[in-house]
């Protein structure tokens, strides 16, 4: 009891107050639970949106794909000019 004596108020108050700060969980803040909950909801948005993204990406290029091919369909089955006879 003598060794807690000679410790200053000052310091012992010191440890409790950094104790109560550091040593345990403190259950979470409204503000602190709220922006938790508003991150989450932000980061499924994303998801959605990033998934959204992707899908349209992949039909545009399907739609691009068989423009493409019908452009080049076109051009196999158009209509050939005829030959040049030349003169002898």
């Amino acid at each position: 009891m003598e060794e807690w004596a000679n410790i200053p108020t000052t310091v012992c108050g010191n440890l409790v107050k950094t104790y109560r700060k550091h040593g345990r969980a403190a259950p979470p803040m409204k503000g602190q639970s709220r922006r938790k909950e508003e991150n989450k909801e932000l980061a499924s948005r994303i998801i959605m949106f990033s998934k959204e993204m992707d899908e349209g990406m992949k039909k545009w290029t399907e739609k691009q794909e068989s423009l493409q091919e019908q452009k080049l369909l076109k051009q196999k089955n158009q209509l050939k000019p005829k030959a040049i006879y030349r003169k002898s």
